[in-house]
């Protein structure tokens, strides 16, 4: 069980497990089918992938060595990362199967997709210790 080390690293932790908005697995979806296909709610996939990827890279360097968090916390960063491969995995194969655009116009996306599931499961170590 860890530990909590100093109140100032809990409250940053805790800061990238409550993020807000919180999107659903559905939301997701949603949020990658419409941006591969219509071009649509780019801007809103742009800053969920930028926010997301600020937010891995500083759980990664905040938390490197050190027990920074209660569990709880941990418990609920774990399972936002655990939501994000989940989903970025099941629109990969769902969107690869079933769309004749996949290999040309959603390549940009499912590269900044496979990024950020790899970046997850990354930070996944670092939490989950």
């Amino acid at each position: 069980m860890n530990s909590v080390i100093s109140i100032q690293d809990t409250y940053q932790l805790a800061q990238i497990a409550f993020e807000k908005p919180s999107y659903t697995e559905r939301d997701l979806m949603g949020l990658f089918h419409k941006s591969a296909h219509k071009k649509a709610d780019q801007t809103v996939f742009d800053t969920w992938v930028r926010d997301t990827e600020k937010r891995i890279y500083s759980l990664q360097n905040d938390s490197k060595g050190a027990s920074s968090a209660c569990s709880t916390v941990s418990l609920t960063i774990a399972a936002r990362l655990h939501m994000y491969i989940r989903v970025i995995t099941r629109f990969e194969q769902q969107f690869m199967m079933s769309c004749p655009c996949a290999a040309t116009s959603a390549s940009p996306i499912l590269n900044r997709l496979k990024k950020i599931s790899q970046s997850a499961q990354v930070a996944l170590l670092y939490v989950e210790v």
